[in-house]
């Protein structure tokens, strides 16, 4: 009983998931061709066409942004071998009676600086690296 209430639901969404879809391509509501994946093939690109309008191409823009982000994260991943450097300060008023809190005398400041690196981390950061450069290597491939 559960079961067929189940199959009919999921297969109403399915209807009207594919409707939507149709009407989203500019299509009546109906079902869908489907055609085997390896069947498709990019369009062949002919001759005189100005290299702008193959940039525009999205296959083409997703590699060039795969290959941006590995560049970036290897970047990030070389910052790693360098130490951090802080530096903070603050600035106040300090006194023990409320009379002499604006004074010239209740100022008070403080400056901080920080240094902190990793001095052994067990190849740790070499090995961050690794990866983005692999991704970087073989882009255009999309799945880096």
């Amino acid at each position: 009983m559960r079961r067929r209430r189940r199959s009919r639901r999921s297969s109403a969404t399915s209807r009207s998931l594919k409707n939507a879809l149709g009407a989203l391509l500019g299509r009546n509501p109906g079902p869908i061709r489907r055609q085997a994946l390896d069947s498709l093939k990019l369009p062949p690109v002919p001759q005189g066409v100005p290299s702008d309008v193959l940039d525009r191409r999205p296959d083409v823009v997703a590699a060039e942004q795969t290959l941006v982000a590995a560049n970036a994260r290897i970047g990030l991943a070389k910052s790693q071998y360098f130490p951090t450097i802080s530096l903070t300060s603050a600035l106040g008023l300090a006194s023990d009676q409320l009379q002499w809190l604006l004074a010239r005398t209740a100022r008070a400041g403080d400056i901080n600086a920080g240094l902190a690196g990793v001095l052994f981390d067990g190849g740790r950061s070499k090995a961050k690296c690794a990866p983005p450069r692999r991704c970087a290597s073989r882009c255009p491939s999309p799945t880096c």
